[in-house]
């Protein structure tokens, strides 16, 4: 049995994201054949292989169909960074950043949520958007640490992380 097929039928190259088959995507590439689903009406949501690739943690084959074109802003409706950020992916996150996507679609609210240091100063970095949704301060009041060390490193050159401490202070002291 040919590796691209599973019981004589032809796997869909989502189905074989989801099994981790590097090699047989690659095969699927090399063939001509098409990384990115053909588009459906607008309100359906269709979840990609690269969808399917970041969601399963698999860095070469995110690699692999970015280097082939595939769309980074999913037809899911979902943006990818924010896939990658909900999965605490910081390495699949340097990459949809490296094959252009852009810091600033990612919520930072996912991103604190990831609770990790690295990605926020990244993405702070790249330009992220700090402020709406006052992601600072949601982080404060959800207790992330790791929105400590943002505080220290970056009050300075963010100023709207005094006015969302100032926010996060006056919450809590209304609620005690």
């Amino acid at each position: 049995m040919d590796d691209l097929t599973s019981g004589g039928r032809i796997l869909a190259p989502g189905e074989l994201c989801q099994a981790g088959k590097l090699f047989e995507v690659q095969q699927w590439i090399e063939a001509g054949k098409p990384v990115n689903p053909p588009a459906r009406a607008k309100k359906s949501r269709q979840r990609t292989p690269l969808d399917t690739a970041i969601d399963y943690g698999f860095h070469s084959l995110v690699a692999t169909l970015l280097e082939a074109g595939a769309h980074i802003e999913s037809a899911s409706g979902k943006s990818s960074l924010n896939r990658a950020l909900e999965r605490r992916e910081f390495e699949i996150v340097r990459l949809l950043v490296d094959h252009g996507a852009d810091p600033s679609s990612g919520d930072m609210r996912t991103a604190f949520d990831a609770r990790d240091a690295e990605i926020l100063a990244y993405l702070i970095d790249r330009r992220a958007d700090v402020e709406t949704g006052n992601p600072l301060a949601y982080a404060l009041c959800h207790r992330i640490r790791s929105a400590l060390r943002v505080i220290k490193d970056y009050r300075a050159s963010q100023m709207s992380f005094q006015a969302q401490t100032s926010r996060f202070v006056f919450i809590v002291w209304r609620e005690t």
